[in-house]
């Protein structure tokens, strides 16, 4: 993510900078949307700047962000969303509800079913810490 019209640039925790657009992140976020929507005044001095746009530092790693922003970007302009790993998926998850990007849910969803049969019993713990029921049901069928 290194949109040259980016307004916004996010930092991860391991210091990758991703230049984007608050538009799509106001758009899949309710927590963006309000961040945004504060009245902006004069830059201060506590503002990180880059290139005369404000630098927003977030906790989760580069990775982490790299698949949350491709949920809050239409896929015809960021090519589709692949979850290397459970894990992966599931940190994406927790950031998704602590950034309220509610398209996650429905992706992420669909998605775990891919790592049943390998990985059947952390499936089952994220369906289960979800409240996916039908895919912890299945999960669980698989563990036997």
């Amino acid at each position: 993510f290194n949109d040259a019209e980016a307004d916004i640039i996010l930092r991860s925790s391991d210091n990758v900078e991703f230049r984007v657009l608050k538009f799509f992140l106001s758009r899949a976020s309710s927590f963006f949307r309000g961040m945004f929507d504060l009245p902006q005044g004069v830059a201060s001095s506590d503002q990180e700047m880059r290139d005369a746009i404000p630098v927003i530092t977030l906790a989760e790693p580069a990775s982490i962000i790299n698949h949350l922003l491709r949920c809050c970007y239409p896929l015809t302009d960021i090519g589709g969303i692949n979850f290397e790993n459970v894990d992966d998926l599931f940190a994406v998850v927790q950031a998704a509800r602590k950034y309220d990007v509610v398209v996650v849910d429905a992706i992420a969803r669909s998605a775990i079913t891919a790592f049943t049969s390998s990985r059947p019993m952390d499936v089952y713990a994220i369906a289960v810490q979800c409240k996916w029921e039908k895919k912890a049901r299945y999960a669980a069928r698989q563990c036997l």
